[in-house]
């Protein structure tokens, strides 16, 4: 039977949440490395992980934010948000021309100045 991406990603995080040892977590992945190849999905991999990533974020309390500035200079914000580690990725983009945008999740906060200035187009 082949498996969905979502479930192979699925079947990968529920076995590294019962791996007990490093040694355990690597025989897991290898044997994950090798049902992927064998079912000819390796190209996929990166869809697998990207799965993957957001069910072990959501095990161990994570949000992820991306954060773009100018020149990809980190701001300040809190370490936690609701309960939740924040894991904060920070990007330039010179086009903003100052100022921020923040996403977490489905929310964006666009403090940009090239935003004000479109605003002020319309």
């Amino acid at each position: 039977m082949k498996l969905l991406l979502k479930q192979y990603a699925k079947v990968l995080d529920q076995a590294l949440a019962g791996s007990k040892s490093d040694a355990e977590s690597k025989q897991i992945v290898g044997e994950f490395i090798e049902s992927v190849t064998k079912d000819a999905k390796l190209s996929k991999v990166n869809e697998i992980l990207a799965h993957f990533g957001n069910l072990w974020d959501k095990r161990h309390n994570v949000l992820n934010a991306e954060v773009q500035t100018v020149d990809g200079e980190e701001i300040n914000l809190p370490k936690e948000i609701k309960g939740k580690k924040l894991v904060v990725t920070t990007k330039a983009n010179p086009s903003l021309l100052g100022g921020s945008i923040i996403k977490i999740g489905d929310y964006i906060i666009d403090s940009s100045v090239s935003s004000k200035i479109n605003a002020l187009r319309k």
